[in-house]
């Protein structure tokens, strides 16, 4: 049976998962895969924490790469491995058993295919009420997440890979890469891995959220497009109203800018829940709309974070001309 198998490059972009990657690649190893026909790859991003010293214990390729974006990790990882086929998984992520050989099998009727992520046992409040259905029977979105991906290596390398200068989101842009490119893709939950670095806090929430946002300054032209960046500038913009309405004690601009605050929350919570087709048992529409809530204040901070380093990229550039 080996000989018959194509030969598979597992990449995972690792950055302080001290907690996580151990289960991660102990998962990996388990696979009934032959073993002498998959190879494990790890690219450090700079951690600071003990994730490289957990991975060392490991029979597996390590190599660093810091301080780049997480596309171009996993690309570097792809220039350093040798399969047919690659695949990329998280580092906080953990795999079933039969995952490598459902998702190789998939390939033979696609050239990329991708799972998605699932909630571990006893979730957080924030993690129940953000992924309100978690089973390998659900499809709840349409592009590709970086924590599941397989594809046919000669594919990826067409295409380019993936984009190196998103800050996040480079999953989805390989996902429409594939597609505008003519490949044949699909997304299958039977390939869904259980994700264990959910923020388990609010504040952790609004910081991945920050850090999810950060490029939007730099693609505001694409605010027509993307609705979720338009809807997030909506907020931002109706929270300065609301500033500026109150200095002026006009109560029927602090009446519009209060009902955007909160209607702008409530679009993307009916998003979710049509998305998902209802919530699961532990989950409430109030729960659901709070995170939404903390959803759309991490984006706005990303999205300031973002126009302030444009700014003072801009006032460096004129200082040194």
């Amino acid at each position: 049976m080996s000989d018959n198998v194509p030969f598979v490059s597992i990449v995972i972009p690792l950055f302080n998962e001290e907690q996580y990657v151990g289960d991660c690649i102990s998962a990996l190893k388990a696979q009934d895969y032959p073993r002498d026909k998959y190879e494990i790859i790890v690219i450090d991003n700079g951690s600071t924490d003990c994730s490289c010293d957990i991975v060392r214990g490991f029979d597996v390729a390590l190599f660093s790469l810091p301080n780049v974006k997480v596309g171009e990790v996993r690309n570097f990882g792809v220039a350093k491995s040798h399969g047919e086929i690659v695949v990329f998984i998280d580092s906080d992520c953990v795999a079933y058993k039969e995952w490598l050989t459902d998702g190789v099998k998939e390939l033979e009727n696609f050239d990329a295919v991708g799972g998605l992520v699932m909630l571990r046992d006893e979730p957080s409040w924030i993690e129940r009420n953000w992924i309100l259905k978690s089973s390998r029977d659900y499809k709840y979105q349409n592009t590709f997440s970086g924590a599941c991906i397989f594809v046919k290596r000669n594919v990826f390398d067409a295409v380019g890979g993936f984009d190196i200068h998103l800050n996040s989101a480079e999953d989805s842009a390989l996902t429409e890469t594939l597609k505008n490119s003519g490949y044949k893709i699909a997304i299958n939950p039977k390939l869904n891995v259980v994700h264990l670095g959910y923020p388990v806090t609010i504040s952790d929430f609004i910081n991945r959220q920050k850090w999810h946002s950060a490029d939007y300054a730099k693609h505001l032209h694409s605010i027509v497009k993307d609705k979720t960046m338009f809807l997030v500038v909506m907020f931002s913009m109706s929270l300065i109203m609301l500033m500026i309405a109150l200095v002026l004690m006009n109560k029927m601009l602090i009446s519009l800018s209060l009902l955007l605050l909160v209607l702008i929350p409530l679009v993307f919570s009916i998003k979710r829940v049509l998305r998902y087709k209802g919530i699961s048992a532990g989950s409430d529409i109030f729960s659901v709309y709070l995170v939404d809530v903390f959803y759309v204040v991490g984006r706005m901070f990303g999205l300031i974070s973002g126009l302030k380093r444009l700014v003072s990229s801009s006032a460096s550039e004129k200082i040194g001309k």
